[in-house]
């Protein structure tokens, strides 16, 4: 896969993530209401093929962070990033 195209699928679910995370905050700020994840967890993960999004309540604040590892076939980590 190239640069160009891992670039814009990084960008793609960045705002994905920020969407997710900022419209629902910005809500329950409005609201005066306590951030919340589905079901009352107080944290889930989820994986879309090499992405994986955590999400966590955590001081009457919900965050989330978006993760990617890429290894080699011998198991040396040549790629690993968070936003």
């Amino acid at each position: 896969m190239s640069l160009h195209r891992t670039l814009s699928r990084v960008f793609r679910l960045t705002v994905l993530l920020i969407a997710s995370t900022v419209l629902p905050s910005t809500s329950a700020v409005l609201a005066q209401d306590a951030p919340s994840l589905p079901g009352g967890a107080s944290s889930l993960q989820e994986s879309y093929r090499d992405w994986r999004v955590t999400c966590r309540i955590a001081e009457a604040t919900k965050r989330c962070a978006l993760s990617q590892q890429q290894a080699r076939q011998d198991g040396q980590r040549v790629l690993a990033i968070k936003l």
